[in-house]
């Protein structure tokens, strides 16, 4: 796994940060927004954190063997586009989006030019169990290395985190997960389908009790229940809990606009009931509006760093 390591000049936070970006990303998206104006990597560096900032494996700087890794999976512009930088998307909030930095100068698809940087920025990506055995594995070895760190998951990540600390829990502190893939079992809105049959992973993660699935996941036909009923996504009654992620604290933040926005609450809840102690945080609820899912990328990007960082002083110290 390719990283990189940047130390500031004074450093006044004890443990480092681990940023790991989502799916068809790279450590790009922390260096920098498609305006131009500092990424997260930078304004945490202010702050006093030292931060790490990877290409998960297989994955822009870090190898890829196709005989090893097997096929690649992309999105398309347009797509990327529905979801990540306008405000015209299928979900109900779609039309909040106002904090994407767009840009008046479109080129002959209608893309606003700083759509444009981002999509430039767009990689291909192996598939989701299989990334996330690779993540774990080079996670786990980064650890050894840091030492006791904070992780900062977005999206595709969401279950790295996860992963990672079920292998490695007295090596992190804390994390931070910016939209996690979800809801647990099973894909909805931009992908749709069976998924994450560990709840939240698609790779095993301890559960003792051994995880409950519902009914609903064991059908041959996928058929999700409605994202009101949250019960009806929870594991049912005695649960599994994840032990290995007792006692690590986990704020996870949702935009007001995202695609997310929806259902997040389903990965809450679920985590909640399987023992982890969340935040759950929908920005929107904290005053901060029309987010969708590239906050970090996001007009107002510097607000949401600095939420994370104050639930991180009142969290671990």
């Amino acid at each position: 796994m390719y990283v990189e390591v940047y130390i500031p000049s004074v450093s006044s936070e004890p443990y480092p940060l681990i940023l790991f970006h989502g799916g068809g990303q790279t450590g790009v998206n922390w260096m920098g927004t498609p305006d131009g104006r500092m990424g997260w990597l930078d304004v945490f560096l202010r702050m006093g954190y030292t931060v790490f900032v990877v290409d998960v494996p297989a994955r822009g700087r870090s190898a890829y063997h196709p005989d090893m890794d097997g096929p690649l999976i992309r999105m398309s512009a347009d797509l990327t586009h529905c979801y990540f930088a306008d405000h015209k998307g299928d979900w109900p909030a779609a039309g909040l989006h106002t904090q994407w930095p767009g840009a008046e100068e479109r080129d002959e698809r209608g893309y606003d030019k700083n759509y444009d940087e981002l999509c430039s920025a767009q990689v291909e990506y192996v598939t989701p169990a299989y990334q996330q055995k690779l993540v774990q594995d080079a996670g786990a070895a980064l650890l050894k290395r840091t030492g006791p760190a904070v992780l900062i998951t977005h999206s595709m990540a969401g279950p790295y985190g996860w992963a990672i600390a079920d292998l490695y829990p007295e090596h992190v502190k804390a994390i931070a997960a910016l939209e996690p893939s979800g809801p647990p079992f099973g894909g909805i809105s931009i992908s749709s389908g069976k998924q994450r049959p560990y709840g939240i992973a698609d790779i095993p993660l301890a559960y003792h009790p051994e995880l409950r699935m519902p009914e609903w996941r064991r059908e041959d036909k996928f058929c999700p229940p409605d994202v009101n009923d949250t019960t009806a996504w929870l594991q049912p009654e005695p649960a599994g809990k994840l032990v290995n992620l007792e006692g690590i604290p986990v704020i996870l933040i949702t935009g007001e606009a995202s695609y997310h926005s929806p259902f997040d609450h389903l990965t809450a809840a679920f985590l909640k009931q399987a023992g982890v102690s969340v935040d759950f945080v929908p920005l929107a609820e904290k005053g901060i509006h029309g987010n969708g899912h590239m906050m970090m990328l996001e007009k107002n990007s510097d607000v949401i760093a600095e939420l994370i960082h104050h639930w991180l002083q009142e969290h671990l110290y």
